[in-house]
């Protein structure tokens, strides 16, 4: 019974999560920037916002963020890794 308990009370958890950084979308928020990845002629930053959002965005390859607070348009939600991806304002 514990274990049923539990294991709705995770779900309901993942929805409420999920849930919260829908509403995110749209918003302006500052950004520090943590990782640098790249892939190609592609650069992707990883970094959270003051609520503790991860929030992912490409960049040209000649910026750099790292250590960095930008302003950022939130757009898209990755539903599997719970992380927002935006765009740099």
């Amino acid at each position: 019974m514990r274990k049923q308990r539990s294991q709705g009370l995770h779900e309901l958890a993942e929805k409420l999560k999920q849930d919260w950084l829908q509403r995110q979308l749209g918003r302006s928020v500052d950004v520090l920037w943590e990782r640098r990845r790249e892939e190609g002629n592609q650069v992707f930053y990883s970094g959270y916002t003051p609520n503790y959002c991860k929030v992912f965005a490409e960049t040209d390859t000649s910026v750099d963020l790292e250590n960095r607070i930008t302003p950022v348009r939130l757009k898209v939600l990755d539903e599997e890794s719970a992380a927002l991806q935006g765009e740099l304002l």
